[in-house]
């Protein structure tokens, strides 16, 4: 990480008395007192029950703002701040405020949130990041290195502790796929045993070999990711599998296409796949995971995280013995594009919202890939070594490497026609029935009503529990005997709500530290525990309550006259239009007979199928669709790639700002990168010139800053005094470059009038005392470079250099 000059570390006084460095804060204190600008910039960090990280404290005032004004018995702060600011600050924390407040270097980070008392607040959703003033500007280029740590360090904690918060979602989903989930994958074992396959993923890589896959489609069996499907049949690829995984809404936008694939396609989809695209299904269709949620049905289970990794596992335990992989990369392409050309994403280029990591590829150079998908590369490496006897093979050069995975060029290889290929797939759509038939609905049915039953009835036992709470410590008795009895007649149910309710149940869990606890919080702390049983039970009824109504909806699809009402509603809630094509191909004349309701139903169900058909990707934060990608994190990205001498992702960078980016701003970050990127190459005066092009306005310090760096490798001395100039009013650790730059020029008079205004504002700055005194012994005015280091000693008494010249400089003038 970049780490700061301690020399320009010198604190300052504002004309409000506080004490600051302008090289971290430059002027923002002078006009105003710190307080009323954190009160402006920071109207919510004082907010009770948080754990704040905050990236940088602007010179300790924003620390000692929080501990003069937070209310630290509910919050806790952590100031992520530079080694070398820390040595430089003395903020003195009460003791009694020590667990609660903390400095740290970013190496601590990591470790502390693993710590209970701060996962709590990850667990309860209340996790916050802020930055610094000194860090939002980045004055000082180290705050850019800085924040991408954090930020780092803080999604991966948050990713570690939420894996287990969304299973209400994953639950629903699964419960509302009951009727649609009819055959475990696992009774395709067998049918594929050495016999060859290729997994079709999304990455970029998928645009480069589709000739091949066409031409040699009759010898693979094709299984691609849902969001590849439509691409590959654009481009004449039968596609034999189609597989998804997310429940998420948001794969079916990236993957509705997939709808319109032949009946010869088979899907396979993870239990908890999203409805939209599990309920609007024609065809055979097979699921990974278990059929409920509570029990195991021997079945290949979901790999994760990935798509990719779910198709691939479960093509590794059909007994396929060779596994191609194509768009399955990991990692972006050459160009930067994270997905092929037939994607959204694909269309927007290269993605710059992100800071990746960078992987070494097949090729042997190095490509971009997210923290998730370098997760997913470790997943697939432990899934493949499992697959004992499956060769896993990629064809793309650009691909990722990974342990376990072999790469083969496409023209190395030689595959012959599965002869009987079109009779297994036929054989397999003619041995499963693609939907389940009355009485296994109404059986199902009566098995989910069981198990609804008894969540009723342990929610009636935690609201009586929660009761006897509220009247502690006197009915601690009668809440042993109740708590007795959840655990004995109910065990199943109760192990199955930790595990649906890890959220709600995470909640009761206290943020305040146990020494300040008292009997009516720990009374509180009851409540809150049995309160969320109660809710958990009721949601786990909501949920199989759903699955109910779902299962009497297909029940009643079946119906030579079906409730027309009663499956609108349901269809418009699960977004499955498609529905209403197979029930009228069985009933031709059932619309006739619609109500004015019912027509005001269908037509919001043919509405939100015309929506479903435009609806594509949307910022993550603004719901506005996707059509660029943001400039948020280019800024630090370029600091990253340039302290990383990474010239192939600021090669990409450019592209990417030049081809899809027209404001002002990405011509100012392309002109900053460009210019590290030539500064990188050697090449100084493209370097300056290409900032030098931009209109004067444009320019802010960092460009200013490095117009001067390159016009000092190339000599042109005008130009850096010029900008040298422009830079002096911003900060005061510029004058002394300016200084040297006039004295270089032989400006003597004022180079002295610069280093003179520097030295009066910093006297402790022993070193420029220093290199003053070098000037005068060149103009050899010894008399005043006597002075002048006389004043160096006084400012560090250690300073052996200037002890010397001042030993020296006496003698010789006392000989004269």
């Amino acid at each position: 990480m970049s780490v700061v000059n301690t020399q320009q570390l010198e604190f300052a006084v504002s004309p409000f008395g506080e004490v600051y460095l302008p090289s971290i804060n430059r002027q923002q204190f002078e006009a105003r007192e710190s307080s009323k600008v954190f009160n402006d910039k920071y109207n919510d960090l004082l907010n009770d029950g948080y754990l704040n990280i905050v990236v940088g404290t602007d010179s300790g005032l924003l620390a000692n703002y929080v501990l003069e004004n937070a209310d630290l018995q509910n919050s806790r702060f952590i100031f992520v701040e530079l080694d070398s600011v820390l040595q430089t600050l003395n903020i003195e924390i009460p003791q009694e405020c020590q667990s609660e407040l903390r400095i740290i270097q970013h190496e601590e980070l990591a470790a502390l949130l693993q710590e209970e008392c701060n996962s709590i607040y990850i667990l309860k959703n209340k996790l916050r990041l802020y930055e610094s003033q000194g860090a939002k500007k980045s004055y000082c280029d180290a705050y850019q290195s800085l924040k991408t740590v954090s930020n780092n360090i803080a999604d991966k904690a948050v990713f570690d502790v939420s894996v287990n918060l969304n299973q209400k979602n994953f639950v629903h989903k699964q419960l509302i796929n009951l009727c649609d989930n009819l055959h475990p994958v696992s009774q395709l074992k067998g049918r594929f045993t050495k016999q060859n396959c290729i997994v079709v993923g999304g990455g970029p890589s998928l645009d480069t070999h589709l000739d091949w896959l066409r031409e040699n489609q009759a010898s693979l069996y094709t299984i691609a990711v849902s969001r590849a499907a439509h691409q590959l049949q654009q481009a004449g690829v039968q596609v034999d599998f189609v597989v998804s995984v997310d429940p998420q809404g948001v794969s079916f936008t990236v993957s509705k296409e997939m709808l319109e694939l032949p009946a010869s396609t088979i899907f396979i989809n993870a239990d908890h796949a999203v409805p939209s695209l599990v309920g609007q299904w024609r065809g055979a269709q097979f699921y990974t995971g278990s059929r409920v949620p509570w029990e195991s049905d021997n079945n290949i289970e979901t790999a994760g995280p990935t798509v990719s990794n779910a198709a691939i596992w479960t093509a590794g335990n059909l007994g396929f013995k060779n596994i191609f992989l194509l768009g399955v990369d990991m990692c972006w392409s050459p160009q930067g594009v994270s997905h092929a050309s037939g994607s959204l994403e694909g269309k927007m280029g290269p993605d710059i919202s992100k800071i990746g990591v960078w992987v070494d590829t097949n090729s042997g150079h190095k490509a971009e890939t997210t923290a998730q998908l370098a997760e997913a590369m470790k997943s697939l490496q432990q899934q493949t070594e499992l697959l004992k006897d499956t060769q896993v093979i990629n064809l793309s050069e650009f691909a990722a490497q990974i342990s376990g995975i072999s790469y083969q060029s496409p023209a190395e290889i030689s595959l012959t026609p599965e002869v009987d290929k079109q009779a297994v797939l036929a054989d397999i759509r003619g041995s499963f029935q693609h939907r389940a038939d009355k009485e296994q609905l109404i059986q199902l049915k009566t098995q989910i009503s069981s198990v609804n039953k008894k969540y009723g009835q342990v929610e009636k036992l935690a609201e009586k529990a929660l009761s006897y709470a509220q009247q502690l410590p006197a009915t601690e008795d009668k809440l042993n005997l109740l708590e007795q009895e959840l655990t004995t007649k109910y065990p199943a149910q109760m192990k199955f709500m930790k595990f649906y309710g890890y959220a709600d149940f995470s909640r009761f869990l206290s943020t305040r530290n146990a020494d300040h606890w008292d009997q009516t919080e720990i009374t509180t702390m009851y409540q809150d525990y049995y309160q969320a049983m109660k809710n958990v039970a009721k949601s786990i009824q909501a949920s199989l309550g759903d699955a109910i109504k779902h299962i009497e909806v297909r029940v009643e699809e079946q119906r030579t006259k079906p409730d027309a009402t009663l499956l609108l509603k349901d269809w418009i809630r699960f977004n499955q239009p498609r529905r209403l094509d197979m029930v009228t191909a069985a009933n031709p004349d059932w619309l006739d007979g619609f109500t004015e309701e019912q027509q005001q139903l269908l037509a919001e169900l043919k509405q939100i199928e015309e929506s479903s058909k435009q609806e594509t990707l949307r910022h993550k934060f603004t719901n506005e669709k996707l059509t660029s990608w943001g400039l948020e994190m280019v800024p630090q990205k370029i600091h990253a790639l340039v302290e990383t001498e990474n010239r192939v992702g600021l090669t990409q960078l450019i592209n990417a700002l030049d081809t899809y980016q027209t404001s002002e701003e990405s011509k100012v970050l392309s002109a900053r990168a460009k210019s590290h990127l030539h500064q990188l190459e050697g090449d100084f005066q493209s370097a300056f010139d290409v900032l030098a092009e931009l209109p004067d306005s444009w320019r802010g310090e960092l460009e200013n800053k490095q117009m001067v760096l390159m016009a000092l490798n190339t000599g042109q001395l005008n130009a850096a005094e010029q900008g040298l100039r422009t830079l002096t009013p911003l900060s005061d650790e510029y004058l002394p470059q300016l200084a040297q730059v006039l004295k270089i020029k032989k400006d003597y008079p004022a180079s002295l009038e610069t280093w003179l205004e520097y030295l009066n504002k910093h006297p402790s700055d022993s070193s420029s005392w220093c290199r003053l005194g070098e000037m005068l012994l060149q103009l050899e005015q010894y008399q005043d470079a006597l002075t002048v280091y006389q004043q160096a000693l006084q400012a560090d008494p250690d300073n052996r250099l200037a002890e010397q010249y001042v030993t020296e400089l006496s003698r010789a003038l006392a000989q004269q």
